[in-house]
Formats: structure tokens, C-alpha cells, sequence
């Protein structure tokens, strides 16, 4: 049965290598105008690669839409056909597109990415697809890739390029793009204005910002109560880098510093939809729910076990 399977296998692949070719013909001879999705589907700085058996560059998921479908919907059953992923719709966002003609056709390629907590179980027919693998995006690059491929991973590596986390001051260089992220990701989308931004304790505050390319991409804030405890607060993170892991890696260096200063605990006012998110963290929800400009909120609270290790202190500016 083992030998059948293989041998049936084999004929599909061969297929497979003769469509492409005929496929190749007709585009060198009409030069269609096509659109094409492929998705990037991300482990941190681990991606998603894969190999056509009908094609010696390496690829991701993805290929051209059918009939009525959105890039979206491609996307989606890309993944499912291609390698047995069936993420949910919302977690799919638009990255980066670009017009390729290596394949004599003018074939616009759009990307979605896919951000996942853990590597998923790949399932490959090893009949269209006969290798799937994450990678680092390092070692990506260094493969032979399909050209759009390669001009997306080359543009997501710069941009996940791990952000700089410093502790800064108002008055610091970075501080005016601390309160434009503030503004864009927590005051905007509710309709409020720069003017309410800021609070009267800025001064007196920590401001924890991540620095990327000179660019503030996530902030948050600590104001002290008394010796031993405070309030986190104003906790951003640009859009872009929403899900990867930033917000967290924010809030640790927070907890971290503060254990370092002697403070103990920390409490904060969490917007009802990232109340899982900070439990992921080790707080807890205590207290009844209660409206905060115009948003259901929850008190939730943390204390601060010792450091165990003892290491230098964050960068201060």
C-alpha cells in the first residue's frame, strides 16, 4: 500500500511540473495581469516556508484567487489547502503588497500576515507541497525564494527588528512621540484630543518607551502611590506591532525595574477586552466592573515577587 501511495505520489508531482509548464507557455505568450495572496504566518521571528514540488524556489502559502473571492478568502483556504491551517478570520491583516513579472505575467502579490503563539501541526499532501517548515527570517533569506517572497521578508525583517526598550523623561527627544502613540492608540479612537493626554503626575511618573528606528512603536507608564506600590498606566503599542509579543515584553521591564527600586506591588485600570492579556502576565481581577471614559474597566492588581537575579539596570535617558 506504502509503494502504491508513493508511486501515485510521484504522478500527481509529475503532473503537477507539467501544468506549471504548460501555465509558463501561455503566460510568455499572453502576459496576463494577475493577483496573487500569499500569507506569512509568524512565530515571533520564525516564519512559515514551503516547497511546490513543481517549483525550485521556495514559497509560502498562497496563489491565486478564485472566482468571487476576496484576499481574504484566498488566504484562508491557501492555508487550509496547503499546509491544514484554519486560523480565525479577524487574526489575518494586510502587510505588504508588490507587482512581480518573473513568471512572464504582470502579477500584482498581496500578503496577509498570521501571528501564532506556538508553531501549529502542518499537514502537506506532499503532492502540490512537499516540505513545510518555520524558519528564523535570517536563515529565510538565505534559501532560494520566490522573488515577491523575498521582497516581503526582507521588509518584515526590518520591521520586526526588535525595538529598543529606555526608560525616559518629558523633556526627553522621544517623549513628543510618546504622547502622539498615547494619543493614536488610546485617546483617538474615542474621540478625545491631545489635550487629554497628558496627566497632571507626568513628571512624577516612569515612562517605559520601545524605540524602533528612532520611532516610539510602545510606551507604558508607572506612577508611584507610596514606597511600595503605584499604578501601571497608558500602556501603547502601534498598531503594526500589535500581537507580537511587545505589550508584554513592555510591561515585564516595567515589573523588572520596579522590583529593582523596592516597590512591591502594582495595580491598573484595564479596558475589559485586554483583561486576558494581563492575566497571561499574573494579574488578577478584583473589585467590581466600573465605566472609565465611556469603557467598561476592571481593577486588577499584581504583586511583585523578588528578582531572583540581580542584573544591571534598564538604559535610562
Amino acid at each position: 500500500m506504502g509503494a502504491w501511495t508513493e508511486a501515485r505520489d510521484v504522478l500527481v508531482r509529475t503532473a503537477y511540473r507539467g501544468a506549471y509548464s504548460l501555465a509558463m507557455a501561455y503566460w510568455f505568450v499572453r502576459r496576463p495581469q494577475t493577483e496573487g495572496v500569499f500569507v506569512g504566518v509568524w512565530h515571533g521571528r520564525r516564519v512559515l516556508l514551503l516547497q511546490n514540488s513543481y517549483k525550485r524556489f521556495f514559497s509560502m502559502p498562497g496563489g491565486g484567487a478564485h472566482k468571487g473571492e476576496n484576499h481574504l478568502q484566498t488566504g484562508l483556504r491557501e492555508l487550509r489547502e496547503e499546509v491544514g491551517l484554519i486560523p480565525s478570520t479577524p487574526n489575518l491583516r494586510p502587510a505588504f503588497d508588490v507587482v512581480d513579472t518573473g513568471e512572464y505575467k504582470h502579477d500584482h502579490v498581496y500578503f496577509l500576515e498570521l501571528e501564532v503563539d506556538t508553531e501549529p501541526p502542518l499537514t502537506i499532501d506532499r503532492r502540490e507541497v512537499v516540505w513545510a517548515s518555520f524558519l528564523e527570517v535570517g536563515a529565510a533569506l538565505q534559501l532560494p525564494l520566490a522573488s515577491p517572497v523575498r521582497a516581503y521578508l526582507a521588509e518584515a525583517a526590518r520591521r520586526r527588528a526588535s525595538p529598543e526598550l529606555l526608560f525616559i523623561s518629558p523633556g526627553h527627544a522621544l517623549y513628543p512621540e510618546e504622547l502622539e502613540l498615547r494619543f493614536r492608540v488610546l485617546r483617538e479612537p474615542l474621540g478625545l484630543t491631545r489635550s487629554e493626554v497628558t496627566f497632571p503626575f507626568e513628571d512624577q511618573s516612569l515612562h517605559l518607551v520601545a524605540s524602533q528606528g528612532g520611532t516610539v512603536v510602545g510606551c507604558v507608564l508607572f506612577h508611584p502611590e507610596d514606597a511600595h506600590g503605584g499604578r501601571l498606566f497608558q500602556m501603547a503599542v502601534t498598531p503594526a506591532l500589535q500581537g507580537r509579543g511587545l505589550g508584554a515584553r513592555l510591561v515585564t521591564a516595567l515589573e523588572e525595574e520596579l522590583r529593582r527600586r523596592g516597590f512591591t506591588h502594582v495595580h491598573l485600570h484595564a479596558r475589559a477586552n485586554v483583561v486576558p492579556f494581563y492575566e497571561r502576565l499574573g494579574y488578577e481581577v478584583y473589585g467590581e466592573p466600573f465605566m472609565e471614559r465611556t469603557i467598561p474597566h476592571r481593577h486588577m492588581r499584581k504583586t511583585l515577587a523578588s528578582s531572583i537575579l540581580e542584573g544591571p539596570r534598564s538604559k535610562e535617558a
